[in-house]
């Protein structure tokens, strides 16, 4: 399988005698709407030529034919923000009326016009799987308990004053964290990390790899995932992949495989996603974890994309490892991650190296693995336990944490009805862009991500998470370019594009899709292992020249919606979409 970072470039290809520059401007400048009419637009950087024609220009001001002819406004007039407004306020009617159940998430919308009132002033934020917002009252606290004359906060690895206001702060947010997620605090700790990709590398290159143990990953997982089996091949272990659905996540019988086919005693190690930043497909954690254990797996669940909105409880699902970031959960404090671990299963592992605060003894000068000791494990030194210090390299950001805290109390108060209203508003608009027609009759946009089940009452869990995956089809039916999209959404609407740090979703969903040439054969594993082979495909470009005959601008689009998502954000994004005439 290859790997394909981040979000698409910018290469562009066309051979219009029209500047690039010049095209994207008219484009941008044609899709203001009223509420964005003071934005601050960047034109695109100037890209090189090349004799291979443009796919799809994006714009609604001027039109890019496959020739590179760039035609004059067509003499249709656009709507004034009169009718904007009317559209909006009707659309809004129907729509709670469509869901009445949607007047029972009404505390988020005076959440949001509390907190977040910016998110009104300028483009509509649609990338909260990238990063929630932060609510204001969360930075502002936190910055007046950082400032509040009688407190002075010092490294945590002291007996001071200062160092134990620190370390209080930092014990606050570990039975913070554990109450979230409901674990037993005498079961599982918290070790605060970078991210949840430092949380991920902890347990990998810790885990005691073998040629008689084995690593199952899911094709539909973040590359931070991938990179584990770095780890798993040094030390000899078989590393297996069980593949996704129709729309990603986790293909039952693939896993069953993977789980049952293991002949050693020894333990190995599986790595679930717990939602698919790409596909928003859930793993049944309730289904898989009793054919884990029985198979002899450890089990290490990145959670990182499916905590910031589902309800998680390690007492119904005790998973042996958690990852998480809290910049993904409400926006603030980012650099800081963490992993929830079941004490036994870290006192399994294996540290590669020590640092300070995780040793008890060095020697100096010295050498071996017994020049050095690690601190005891269950000790607790003062307000410190020894389980977290083995595990937490030199200090930790202990002037954030006080902020973890904060916000994890805050989402707290909507986990109940968050999941209702985010399935309804992504019902909403998966629905309405599948609507969306040229004016031949062709549809504009192909959903390629778990198509959204709305709830119906609070408290009730959401089959997929509120990720909307889509591609966007020309009059013709051809697809749109990602990068000729992003530039006409700038300023417009927050969005992702790219393969997102899953080639194994993206590439399985682009191949399913229809819309793209395959290599070889109809299955995407086979399929990726046969691009992944090439020695010319070492590169982003390669890649793309191999799998789309040299459109170099593949992925696909995303909209996540978030805690603080109203229909408002939902509306502009369809109205967004709704208003790019294509050639």
């Amino acid at each position: 399988m290859f790997s394909v970072e981040g979000t698409s470039h910018s290469t562009v290809k066309t051979s219009t005698r029209t500047s690039l520059r010049d095209i994207a401007r008219h484009a941008i400048q044609g899709l203001r709407i009223r509420r964005h009419s003071n934005a601050q637009l960047r034109s695109p950087p100037e890209t090189p030529k090349s004799p291979k024609s443009a796919t799809i220009i994006v714009e609604p001001s001027s039109r890019l034919d496959p020739k590179g002819t760039l035609h004059s406004p067509s003499s249709e007039k656009r709507n004034s923000n009169h009718d904007v407004d009317v559209g909006y306020d009707n659309a809004f009617a129907a729509f709670k009326q469509r869901y009445p159940e949607y007047a029972q998430t009404s505390p988020l919308d005076d959440l949001r016009a509390a907190e977040y009132a910016r998110l009104n002033a300028g483009e509509t934020y649609l990338d909260w799987m990238g990063s929630a917002v932060f609510p204001q009252s969360l930075v502002e606290q936190h910055a007046a308990t950082l400032l509040d004359p009688r407190n002075v906060f010092g490294n945590a690895h002291s007996r001071s004053a200062s160092s134990q206001l620190s370390a209080s702060h930092a014990e606050d947010a570990r039975r913070a964290v554990l109450q979230f997620f409901d674990a037993d605090p005498v079961e599982y700790i918290v070790v605060f990390t970078q991210n949840a990709s430092a949380a991920l590398k902890l347990v990998g290159e810790a885990y005691p790899f073998t040629p008689q143990t084995s690593l199952v990953l899911g094709v539909d997982s973040h590359n931070s995932v991938h990179g584990l089996r770095v780890f798993a091949e040094k030390g000899g272990a078989d590393v297996r992949y069980f593949g996704c659905g129709e729309r990603g996540g986790v293909d039952n019988e693939s896993l069953r495989e993977c789980l049952t086919s293991k002949s050693s005693p020894e333990h190995s190690l599986l790595v679930l996603t717990g939602l698919s930043n790409v596909t928003g497909a859930k793993a049944r954690l309730s289904d898989i974890l009793p054919s884990a254990r029985e198979g002899g797996f450890d089990v290490l669940l990145d959670a990182a994309a499916l905590a910031p909105t589902s309800r998680i409880s390690l007492r119904s699902t005790p998973v042996d490892a958690m990852a998480i970031s809290f910049y993904k959960m409400f926006g603030y404090p980012t650099g800081v991650g963490a992993l929830v671990a079941r004490r036994e299963f870290l006192r399994g592992l294996r540290r590669p190296w020590f640092a300070g605060g995780t040793v008890d003894v060095v020697q100096v000068p010295g050498s071996g693995a017994l020049s050095y000791t690690y601190l005891p494990h269950g000790e607790l030194a003062g307000q410190s336990d020894r389980d977290v210090e083995r595990w937490e390299d030199g200090t930790v950001n202990f002037l954030s944490l006080g902020a973890v805290s904060r916000g994890l109390a805050l989402l707290t108060q909507y986990q109940d009805i968050l999941p209702l209203r985010l399935s309804i508003l992504s019902h909403y608009l998966v629905t309405e862009l599948l609507r969306l027609r040229h004016s031949s009759g062709s549809s504009m946009v192909h959903i390629v991500s778990t198509l959204p089940t709305p709830l119906t009452a609070p408290r009730a869990k959401a089959s997929s998470g509120a990720v909307i995956a889509f591609i966007l089809l020309s009059s013709r039916g051809e697809p749109v370019r990602n990068d000729m999209a992003e530039q006409a959404a700038q300023g417009q609407v927050a969005l992702r594009a790219g393969c997102h740090c899953n080639p194994g979703a993206v590439i399985s969903l682009l191949h399913r899709s229809g819309f793209f040439a395959g290599v070889d054969g109809s299955d995407p594993m086979r399929w990726m292992e046969n691009i992944h082979l090439r020695p010319e495909s070492a590169s982003k470009n390669a890649v793309a020249n191999s799998l789309f005959a040299g459109d170099s601008a593949f992925g696909v689009l995303r909209f996540s919606l978030g805690l603080a998502t109203n229909f408002r954000d939902v509306w502009n994004a369809i109205h967004w979409v709704k208003q790019l005439p294509v050639a």
